[in-house]
């Protein structure tokens, strides 16, 4: 009996870990991308029927990312057409050459060492059988 049950603890221990690691990824930008998606094809089901809704959204997604590509095109030329042409110089440009990269020297931003935070916490807590 102690074999099963210590087998049921190690494997309860992978899952608590797997689902970690899932939670972690669905707290951040990939919730957000997919409560949106969520939202979207909900009202294309509610508005089109459950079988026109995939394509439905997949048509109005097409389409809008044909506009915003336009609008970002439009925006770049239009830019151009209002800066000056530069002047051509004769002396190359100074560079200034960047410090060579040392170990540790990591720019990281809040979201992500919170995440880290948080997976680290999980381990600790199923480390510790909390």
């Amino acid at each position: 009996m102690d074999i099963f049950g210590s087998l049921f603890g190690w494997l309860w221990w992978v899952a608590q870990l797997l689902f970690g690691l899932l939670w972690l990824l669905v707290g951040g930008w990939v919730s957000t991308l997919l409560q949106i998606v969520v939202l979207a094809l909900g009202f294309f089901v509610w508005r089109h029927g459950w079988r026109q809704a995939p394509a439905e959204l997949w048509r109005q997604i097409r389409a809008l990312y044909r506009f915003l590509n336009g609008a970002i095109r439009a925006s770049e030329a239009m830019e151009r057409a209002r800066a000056p042409e530069p002047r051509r110089s004769v002396v190359a440009p100074v560079v200034t050459p960047q410090p060579p990269r040392q170990f540790g020297d990591v720019t990281i931003n809040i979201s992500s060492a919170l995440s880290g935070l948080m997976f680290l916490g999980l381990v600790a807590a199923a480390l510790l059988g909390v």
